[in-house]
């Protein structure tokens, strides 16, 4: 299933909504109402054009649903489907502390700068460049090449 592209109108529109204080103004007032009815769209569309409201109305959804995933999702600018398929940051930091460990250059078969081959073994890391750190990761446990003939 394809999601139809956004226009460059409704980037406008939300660009509009965040930064023009007229724009501020209405994003704060959609943002204290949890389900907007009808009401408070036409009441809103007094304030601001259609696609300004429409926009606000979906920054306004997008960062209360982003309060989940983010620290500052009530602060970011994102799109539905962005956020969808946003990771969250509890996750994007467990993931991120797996592969905290140094590359292990030496060990991986990439060619080695001459100023750098001296320094590097082939199961040593460069003691100059990257601090040695305690590292659990599966992806730091590359095996040694196999012997070249």
């Amino acid at each position: 299933m394809s999601v139809p592209l956004r226009s460059c109108r409704d980037h406008d529109a939300e660009a509009w909504v965040l930064t023009a204080e007229q724009g501020q103004r209405l994003l704060a007032e959609v943002t204290g109402v949890p389900e907007p009815r009808p009401a408070d769209i036409f009441r809103w569309r007094k304030l601001a054009p259609a696609n300004a409201v429409a926009a606000a109305v979906r920054l306004a959804t997008c960062r209360a649903r982003a309060k989940a995933k983010f620290s500052r999702g009530d602060r970011m600018w994102l799109d539905p489907v962005g956020l969808e398929q946003a990771t969250g940051e509890a996750v994007a930091r467990h993931k991120a502390g797996r592969f905290a460990c140094p590359l292990v250059v030496g060990r991986t078969g990439m060619s080695v700068p001459g100023r750098l081959s001296g320094a590097l073994s082939s199961r040593s890391r460069p003691s100059s460049t990257i601090p040695p750190r305690p590292c659990s990761a599966p992806a730091c446990s590359i095996p040694s090449p196999p012997p070249t003939v």
